[in-house]
């Protein structure tokens, strides 16, 4: 592959992606919404990758530290997450770093 033509990262650009994938997730959130009440709850497959763009172990380790909202036991094999919670998250959540390949990867 010849990676010569692309563009250079720049702070600018980076805060573009970063803003794309914070709006992506609300847009997935908001049309999930559109289909489940506001008092329902979301499973954690339901929320990867479909809501969040990161893999179960970044979500627990968010969970873990606070900054995702804590889930619910519904039963003895059921966790689930309330979606109003969730997208309150989402609508002011931190922005997700995004990882740049390097020119020679």
């Amino acid at each position: 592959m010849n990676f010569n033509n692309r563009p250079e990262a720049s702070p600018q650009n980076t805060q573009k992606a970063e803003d794309g994938h914070a709006q992506g997730i609300k847009e997935r959130l908001q049309e999930l919404m559109m289909h489940m009440p506001a008092a329902g709850y979301i499973r954690q497959a339901g929320l990867i990758p479909h809501i969040v763009p990161f893999s179960s172990a970044t979500l627990w380790r968010m969970v873990n530290a606070g900054t995702f909202p804590a889930p619910y036991k519904l039963s003895a094999r059921i966790t689930a997450w309330r979606t109003g919670e969730v997208m309150a998250w989402a609508e002011k959540k931190p922005k997700i770093r995004v990882h740049k390949r390097k020119a020679n990867d």
